[in-house]
């Protein structure tokens, strides 16, 4: 009996004729690099997936979404700055869904979007003075979502989401988290669940619009 196919894999065979139409395009060059390195960290996280390993799947597939977002500063020959690269890359694929497949994520993972909203400790401001207070204040966006539901606001939505799973990422990047620590089980299950979700609905949405989008320069491309 054959393998079944992985997501990934199945992903990839569809990104495999538009990545053929982009072989002689020069501009495509770049997105072309962007989905090879997020498809092979996709691939990375399954592996993790497997071994139980949520940590490395959390970073492993934010990773893959930083190689499709990431861009490069020519002026200042760096990459530009984290937070609004992915925020702008957010608004661009939205602009470019035809068929509604970003909303209908946002409203089928709206009970994770506000488990994550709810977490006091993915949100950047309750570190600032850990608190009861703080606490309270950081759930904020969880009481307001009921209204950004109704009207729609999915990208509010999801921007919020996300900069929960970035606070996260940044913790577990910089050393302020511990390896498999007990503490944050339910903050990493959350942000995994999301991220993961998350990319094959943007992987789809650019093999279907995006071959003739600009979508910036890469950070250090491979040199021959």
């Amino acid at each position: 009996m054959s393998k079944s196919k992985s997501l990934v894999e199945r992903l990839e065979e569809k990104w495999q004729p538009v990545k053929d139409q982009l072989k002689d395009d020069e501009r495509g060059q770049n997105l072309r690099i962007r989905m090879h390195r997020c498809f092979s960290w996709m691939k990375s996280a399954q592996q993790h997936q497997q071994a139980q390993d949520y940590d490395s799947v959390l970073l492993a597939n934010w990773i893959a979404f930083n190689g499709l977002y990431g861009q490069w500063d020519a002026i200042n020959r760096e990459p530009k700055p984290d937070i609004k690269c992915w925020k702008d890359f957010i608004d661009q694929i939205i602009a470019i869904d035809d068929e509604g497949s970003f909303n209908t994520l946002v409203e089928n993972q709206r009970e994770l979007i506000l488990d994550i909203l709810d977490n006091e400790y993915i949100n950047k401001y309750f570190w600032e003075d850990p608190s009861e207070a703080k606490a309270f204040q950081s759930k904020k966006d969880h009481r307001s979502a009921a209204t950004w539901y109704r009207d729609k606001k999915y990208d509010i939505i999801l921007k919020r989401a996300l900069g929960r799973v970035y606070v996260l990422r940044c913790q577990m990047m910089h050393g302020g988290a511990t390896h498999g620590s007990k503490l944050n089980r339910d903050s990493i299950a959350l942000c995994a669940d999301l991220i993961q979700n998350l990319l094959p609905v943007i992987i789809t949405i650019i093999t279907r619009n995006g071959k003739d989008q600009n979508w910036g320069a890469i950070c250090y491309p491979p040199i021959d």
